[in-house]
């Protein structure tokens, strides 16, 4: 008896996890990458901040302070659209940063941090709706400090709350 019990809630163990679907990072929101093939995602923080001709992704990890915290603003000098944007030096119109206490080696304190710009990449913008907008990008970065030290963030996604 306890034999056809067992097997009764397999089966219906089966039968129901066969049913489930997973959810794809595609329609998960906040902001998913790689980072030197790590995988990274912003806290929930993230969001785009939409002003008359610009726009700004901005995602963060961590606790600033704690010794472990992680920010990545993109900043785009166009009209929140559908679209590809170039990514270019920190100093052009679309530029993005990462700022890492993770990454820095000699820490003098906990908040001692690298800041990365970037130097080359894309981001594009793929549906925009009245409250979100999500899209992908690839960026590659130099130390601030350091130009010899590179950062590659690959594979990015975003689904992010628009805000006015």
């Amino acid at each position: 008896m306890k034999k056809i019990i067992l097997i009764l809630i397999l089966i219906s163990i089966a039968l129901f996890s066969c049913g489930k679907k997973q959810e794809s990072s595609e329609n998960k929101p906040g902001i998913f990458c790689d980072v030197d093939g790590k995988p990274w995602a912003g806290d929930t923080t993230g969001y785009i901040l939409k002003q008359s001709n610009e726009f700004d992704i901005v995602a963060s990890k961590g606790i600033l302070g704690t010794g472990s915290f992680e920010s990545f603003p993109i900043y785009i000098r166009s009209e929140l659209k559908t679209g590809e944007f170039a990514i270019t030096k920190e100093t052009a119109e679309n530029c993005a940063t990462f700022t890492s206490t993770l990454t820095k080696k000699d820490k003098k304190s906990e908040t001692d941090e690298d800041v990365f710009m970037s130097t080359d990449g894309k981001l594009i913008v793929t549906k925009i709706d009245e409250n979100t907008a999500s899209g992908t990008f690839n960026i590659n970065f130099v130390s601030r400090d350091e130009p010899v030290k590179k950062l590659k963030i690959t594979n990015g996604k975003f689904n992010l709350k628009i805000l006015k």
